[in-house]
């Protein structure tokens, strides 16, 4: 948290000056079949101004560097930094941030797919705050199945789990390098959802969160059966884990009603398993639920 005088955070009507020098951070694991894709699109950025890209590989044992290789003639300043201890995509956000040069850093992940203004307009967020988060755009990257599996995620702005603070999607979002470092990074503690507890510490510290609605990432769900559940199992886990650091501050449990509703839900679900059109959504309300009862009992918190 800043304590003294220059270390005060932006407000929201303060105005940053324009970065030298942007860095676009790309944790990656075995990412070799969705990274090209994200870097054709990073390749046609109309963001005018220098900025280069960390990929922080993850312990990728796939053809993942050898693409990184192939592209490196046609990005600016592409680097590739081995993490060294696989302890989750904040460790390796970290570990990027930590090779990264540029006084702004702008995160996207290796198997979304960026739009061509996505960093221009990042920028341009910046200049009035301390973090900015973006758009996840689910349409173009998955099939009506998928997508029909899932909530449509928040287009006008953003999203606020726990009935607490918004967010900025780790995905989709801009911190400014002063500002990443003071905080002292990602919270590794965190399997999934650090970019939840990292948004609302910042604001707790006092810095501004701001929104980029010009700054759009196609989003790319999980898509089989096993990915489904070990996201949903580790984001009720980690909804779990943010109530417990955060309910001091305000983070709220779901009512009674709600839990009720979503437990039985879950038992009426059972059967749809077996059904593939109904087969990705229960498994993944199931999975959710499931998560929620592993980390109360491991937290010692009610959050089921």
């Amino acid at each position: 948290m800043p304590t003294a005088e220059t270390d005060k955070p932006q407000s929201d009507n303060s105005l940053r000056d324009r970065p030298e020098l942007v860095s676009v951070i790309i944790p990656v694991r075995n990412g070799a079949v969705t990274l090209p894709a994200q870097f054709e699109a990073l390749s046609k950025q109309s963001h005018p101004g220098r900025w280069e890209i960390v990929v922080a590989d993850d312990g990728s044992t796939d053809a993942t560097r050898a693409v990184c290789e192939a592209w490196s003639d046609r990005l600016p300043s592409l680097q590739v930094v081995r993490v060294p201890v696989q302890a989750g995509p904040g460790n390796a956000r970290n570990t990027g941030a930590g090779s990264a040069r540029g006084a702004l850093f702008a995160f996207c992940d290796a198997d979304d797919v960026v739009d061509e203004r996505w960093l221009e307009s990042m920028v341009e967020a910046c200049l009035r705050h301390d973090l900015v988060g973006g758009v996840q755009e689910e349409s173009r990257l998955n099939s009506d199945a998928v997508r029909a599996s899932r909530g449509a995620r928040n287009r006008r702005g953003l999203g606020r789990p726990l009935q607490f603070l918004p967010f900025a999607p780790s995905s989709n979002l801009a911190v400014w390098s002063d500002v990443f470092r003071k905080l002292g990074g990602m919270n590794i503690s965190y399997r999934v959802a650090e970019d939840v507890e990292f948004s609302w510490r910042a604001q707790l510290a006092g810095y501004a969160l701001g929104h980029a609605a010009d700054s759009i990432v196609h989003y790319r769900y999980r898509a089989t059966p096993k990915g489904v559940a070990r996201q949903a199992f580790d984001g009720g886990w980690a909804a779990t884990q943010l109530y417990r650091d955060f309910r001091q501050a305000g983070a709220q449990r779901p009512s009674f009603s709600t839990i009720v509703r979503r437990w039985a839900a879950s038992i009426a679900r059972l059967p749809l398993l077996l059904v593939p059109s109904h087969r990705l959504a229960s498994m993944r309300l199931i999975a959710n639920n499931a998560g929620k009862v592993a980390a109360s009992i491991r937290y010692r918190v009610l959050f089921v």
